[in-house]
């Protein structure tokens, strides 16, 4: 890179790429919850059937 090169940005300038990026970042914020969803709940089912073989 040269000084007359203008420096890159982390964030992009574009709107279509700006959206790209909160898209995404959406959409890893929604599957982050469904993961975290369903191991509660298969954790929740493995604990229930876990106790009842116990008693």
């Amino acid at each position: 890179m040269n000084a007359l090169e203008p420096r890159r940005r982390w964030w992009p300038r574009s709107v279509r790429a700006r959206a790209a990026l909160a898209a995404a970042s959406a959409a890893a914020v929604v599957l982050v919850g469904i993961g975290w969803w369903v191991h509660r709940d298969v954790y929740r089912q493995s604990m229930d059937t876990t106790t009842a073989q116990a008693q």
